[in-house]
């Protein structure tokens, strides 16, 4: 349902899931200082570093590093700020690094250490990295490959990952020289790939503990992003990633990304895809419906430019990891158009959207904003039945509360009242749909073979005001069928259950009288045997004098009659 002054809208929604976490956002006050490598060297060497010179062992909180090329270490590195390693760089040769509970290790090309990462912070976004043994009892343990070795690469020597928190990574290796004495043992929480698929575990000797779970990164509902942090996103040339605390990706489908000024990146605002020449998709993270029946999900598209049809945005929805299924696809210069509906989620636990966009020129625009999901009323379903037992809410079309019913649907709803001796009500607040091409039709019961209320079925805005059930069970049957075009607001009723009392007619039983005959004066006892009891049912006696005008009887147990005699 949508109201006549609302934006033009289409009907279901997008997108896919990956595996990515929240990093720790640090705060407080303290001086901040940024050590950059100038050329390549070693860690301690100050002539390896811009001003002012190498950074010490134990950064503090809020610093940090940036490589620019090559650098290798010796000592242990202690890190409580954050540790960032550009991806065109490298870093190798430090015994440990210890990352602190606000200590970050992201965004690395490439990590080559002899030794350990003892992770309590965030150790995520990075492309390659090589240890002896990973303890991660941080926040986030994230890398493409973890590759667990000792720096002779093949002899693993009882290396080990010991995951307390979360490790996501989407090739694990422990590899050594074959000799099945060198034990290996993979031991986490859970392991994820980015990909949304279980990793690839390759565990040449030794164990993986029974209580690794392979996982998908899920979120509770509502959900809303908004991308009201600037610049997280991909650049170009290289794929550059910054993806923050963001619990979005995004995946190359074939971009060409040849500079800086070609990306798909937020900017507080929008996600914007610029001068990407191949397409690039932005996946959502795996939202959690496995409490509701029904979700409604929206959002905006718009673009900016001179586009042609080789420029575009498609957006996709699945259910439990399965096939993309297609809500909308847009083209050219679409302008800015504003997408809802809702989708029927009661068999499903998860659902997930994927938003691909390409451009091909530097002036060209295409943009994503205010993706939302929320538990919303009930339907009339685009196609199929569902059932409802219930006595208050709101039922809508299959548009849902604020977008158009969706074109050549035909399904029904059954509403039966879960009030005992209550038949449904519907009050209509609104009826908007085309006149003559789109139906609602109201069976007085709970089917489609049940006889129509008076006016069935409505057309335009031959709204019905107050439907009544009279059926024996106190239901209705809403079914709404559209044609091809045409879409319009469609309709939103009020449920409410009226108490009925009891249907039908009651069974009377069997009456006798303890005399047939008597004499004036005397006395009779009547009596009833069988008759249906029940609060909303009552009986009264009555008496004839002559076998024909039959009177009530008064009183509740005992009375007086006049009789011929």
């Amino acid at each position: 349902m949508r109201t006549a002054n609302q934006t033009p809208t289409l009907k279901i929604p997008l997108l896919a899931g990956l595996c990515y976490l929240f990093s720790l956002v640090t705060g407080g006050s303290y001086a901040q200082t940024t050590y950059e490598t100038a050329a390549n060297g070693s860690w301690s060497s100050n002539s390896s570093w811009q001003s002012p010179g190498a950074p010490p062992d134990q950064l503090p909180a809020g610093d940090s590093v940036i490589i620019r090329h090559q650098i290798t270490a010796t000592d242990d590195i202690d890190i409580s700020g954050t540790y960032l390693i550009d991806v065109a760089g490298s870093y190798s040769g430090s015994k440990k690094i210890t990352l602190g509970t606000t200590g970050k290790l992201v965004n690395n090309g490439l990590i080559n250490t002899t030794d350990e990462l003892l992770n309590g912070g965030s150790f995520y976004n990075n492309n390659y990295a090589y240890f002896k043994k990973i303890q991660n009892d941080g926040y986030e343990c994230n890398t493409d490959t973890v590759e667990l070795e000792n720096g002779e690469k093949y002899d693993c020597n009882g290396c080990t990952l010991e995951c307390g928190g979360r490790l996501i990574a989407c090739e694990i290796k422990l590899q050594y020289n074959g000799n099945t004495s060198n034990d290996a043992l993979i031991s986490a929480a859970d392991i994820c790939c980015d990909d949304g698929s279980d990793p690839t575990v390759d565990l040449q000797s030794g164990t993986i503990a029974p209580a690794v779970t392979f996982c998908a990164t899920v979120i509770e509902l509502p959900y809303l992003e908004t991308f009201s942090t600037s610049n997280l996103g991909v650049t170009g040339s290289g794929w550059n990633t910054n993806y923050g605390s963001a619990t979005w990706t995004l995946g190359d489908d074939g971009a060409n990304l040849t500079a800086s000024s070609d990306y798909c990146k937020s900017n507080g605002t929008w996600l914007r895809w610029r001068d990407t020449d191949g397409p690039i998709s932005w996946y959502s993270p795996v939202l959690d419906v496995s409490s509701y029946s029904y979700v409604y999900i929206s959002y905006t598209i718009s673009e900016a430019g001179n586009l042609e049809n080789a420029d575009y945005i498609s957006v996709y929805y699945r259910y439990d990891g399965g096939s993309w299924i297609l809500a909308s696809n847009d083209k050219n210069d679409f302008g800015t158009l504003n997408y809802g509906g809702v989708l029927t989620v009661s068999s499903y636990s998860s659902l997930e959207f994927r938003a691909q966009g390409k451009t091909t020129h530097g002036s060209e625009y295409i943009k994503l904003d205010n993706v939302s999901v929320l538990e919303t009323d009930y339907i009339v379903p685009a196609t199929g039945n569902i059932s409802l037992t219930l006595c208050s809410g709101n039922i809508y079309d299959n548009g849902g509360l604020s977008a158009n019913y969706f074109s050549s649907t035909d399904g029904y709803t059954v509403i039966t009242p879960s009030t005992v001796n209550s038949a449904i009500q519907l009050d209509f607040n609104l009826f908007d749909v085309e006149n003559l091409y789109d139906y609602l039709y109201i069976y007085d019961g709970n089917s489609t073979s049940a006889p129509q209320v008076l006016g069935s079925p409505f057309t335009g805005s031959k709204a019905p005001t107050t439907v009544l059930s009279t059926a024996a069970d106190g239901s209705l049957t809403l079914r709404f069928t559209s044609d091809g075009s045409g879409e319009q607001g469609g309709f939103d009723a009020t449920i409410s259950c009226v108490v009925t009392g009891c249907a039908g007619t009651p069974t009377p039983g069997s009456s006798s009288a303890s005399s047939y005959s008597i004499c004036s004066g005397a006395t009779v006892s009547l009596s009833n045997k069988g008759a249906e009891s029940g609060s909303d049912i009552t009986y009264q006696w009555q008496e004839s004098a002559n076998n024909s005008i039959w009177n009530n009887i008064s009183g509740a147990t005992t009375a007086t009659l006049a009789g011929n005699t």
